[in-house]
């Protein structure tokens, strides 16, 4: 009877995983594309106006997490190994596995084969930020929520949270407040001295802020007080800049045809010079850069609103390894992957070009056609919303349709960091969707640097002298170039332990 017991569990559970969620994609539709839900979870921050809720991934740089998986019935369940046990303390991986064996004798007397396995998995926050101020921080692979809070004041416009390991960055008005990731508590707050363009970010021990006058100001965390490092380009920044963590620099859009790049050293006060940001390059495109640009490697991606695309590094004197035309507006940046980078224009279609050479991909020269926003792209597949609000799966080696569901996607955001696929529905619930036997999640974002390439016979050239007054450097804009107003550069011409009554732990 026991026996009976526990398999008419595991039959009830399984039917239950199979079932629609509350959200915009049912689980039903998503497994005709190859999708499976990988969780589900109703957002903390205030839903006054979720439309306006906005969602931000990080891979963080902390070690690896190790987790304990037991399969099933073509069912997983992971066991966390920081999950903190009776005593407080995290169980650890030897926990875990205790915890798993249990689970899985259970499984075993129902009549099931469960296999256990260990597992390492990335840290992927997900921070979302509300019209509000409300801003909350959720582990983006288990869909824990790991603190939620409230920050500055309601009538002051918020613009979208920045999140690195050490802060989260809020801008209110013109009000920054720092958080620090591990906890939501508060760790400083500060007045810009000019009205933000676009959410300040932290990096490398500085804030960095771009002003709707034409500045990029920059403010050390040490003495946030202190007169900050300025830079002066003229026209108008509204576009959030990016920034590359291998090659510690800085992208700024600037009106009316520009993008800034800024190395972004790490150092301390004591060593003001080599803590300063400094300017590296300057690209001109035939249009306004109205999207923010994605770093790729020691690049970046820079998609224009008349079509161009390029691929830049900065820290070459801003050398162009490609260029790509699209022949239609961009307003949205690219999703930037190994495999390639994908946009859609303003007409509706999706392009995709090889991320190392600029070429159009096999099949993705334009024949794909009303889609609205590329969402991710994993393994071979490319996921997308079309105008008519489905998701639609793509093949990423040949460009064909594979198939379409659903008719309610309406508020998504595209994952350029892994390959899961994220959807937020109008009442703040969070969907988490994986491709069929992705446990763990494929890494678009490269971390570290690409390895040199020496030409054979060849041995690496001596480092160039360091000039006696760095005052005499060469300017990489052709032109004046300060940290003070008064020398502005000229326009140039140009989980829970197992239910005992669930052999999968799901109560």
């Amino acid at each position: 009877m026991l026996r009976v017991s526990f398999a008419s569990v595991c039959t009830i559970l399984l039917a239950s995983l199979a079932s629609p969620a509350l959200g915009q994609i049912s689980p039903s539709d998503a497994a005709s594309l190859g999708l499976e839900l990988h969780w589900t979870a109703a957002l903390k921050t205030s839903l006054a106006e979720p439309g306006k809720t906005s969602v931000t991934l990080w891979q963080s740089s902390l070690p690896a997490k190790t987790s304990i998986e037991v399969a099933a019935a073509g069912k997983t369940v992971l066991l966390d190994t920081s999950a903190l046990g009776s005593d407080g303390q995290p169980i650890g991986v030897e926990g875990a596995k205790a915890q798993a064996e249990m689970m899985a004798k259970r499984m075993r007397f129902a009549g099931l084969k469960p296999l256990i396995s260990e597992k390492t998995s990335p840290t992927i926050f997900l921070l979302s930020t509300a019209s509000d101020g409300a801003v909350e921080l959720m582990d983006a692979e288990s869909g824990k929520s790991l603190w939620a809070t409230h920050v500055g004041q309601i009538g002051q416009p918020t613009f979208a949270a920045t999140i690195n390991d050490k802060f989260v960055v809020v801008t209110n008005g013109s009000t920054i407040y720092l958080l620090e990731t591990a906890t939501g508590k508060s760790f400083a707050s500060f007045r810009s001295e000019d009205a933000p363009g676009e959410a300040a970010f932290e990096m490398n021990g500085r804030v960095y802020l771009v002003a709707i006058t034409g500045r990029v100001l920059s403010y050390a965390i040490e003495d946030l007080q202190a007169e900050p490092w300025r830079f002066v380009y003229g026209g108008r920044s509204m576009i959030r800049p990016a920034f590359n963590r291998v090659a510690m620099s800085i992208a700024v859009p600037v009106e009316p045809k520009y993008t800034y790049f800024f190395s972004a050293p790490s150092g301390s006060l004591e060593n003001a010079d080599a803590f300063s940001p400094s300017p590296l390059a300057r690209l001109e495109s035939q249009a306004p850069v109205v999207a923010t640009p994605v770093p790729f490697e020691d690049s970046f991606i820079v998609a224009s609103r008349s079509g161009e695309i390029f691929r830049i590094n900065p820290a070459l004197g801003g050398k162009i390894a490609w260029t790509a035309s699209t022949g239609s507006v961009l307003y949205d940046p690219p999703v930037v992957t190994p495999a390639g980078v994908f946009v859609v224009t303003d007409e509706g279609i999706l392009l995709g070009y090889d991320s190392a050479t600029g070429d159009v991909l096999p099949g993705w020269g334009g024949s794909l056609t009303a889609f609205k926003q590329v969402l991710a792209v994993s393994g071979d597949r490319v996921y997308a919303r079309n105008t008519a609000n489905q998701l639609v799966a793509i093949d990423r080696t040949n460009g064909k349709i594979l198939g379409a569901a659903g008719e309610n996607l309406r508020f998504s955001f595209s994952n350029r960091i892994t390959d899961r696929l994220y959807v937020v529905t109008n009442s703040g619930t969070v969907q988490c969707y994986a491709q069929k036997g992705m446990v763990t999640p494929q890494i678009h974002e490269v971390l570290a640097p690409p390895p040199a390439k020496e030409e054979k016979g060849k041995k690496p050239a001596a480092p160039a002298a360091k000039p006696a007054d760095s005052s005499a450097e060469e300017d990489p804009f052709g032109g004046a170039n300060s940290t003070t107003d008064e020398g502005a550069m000229e326009e140039p011409a140009m989980e829970e332990p197992a239910n005992e009554a669930d052999p999968f732990g799901n109560g």
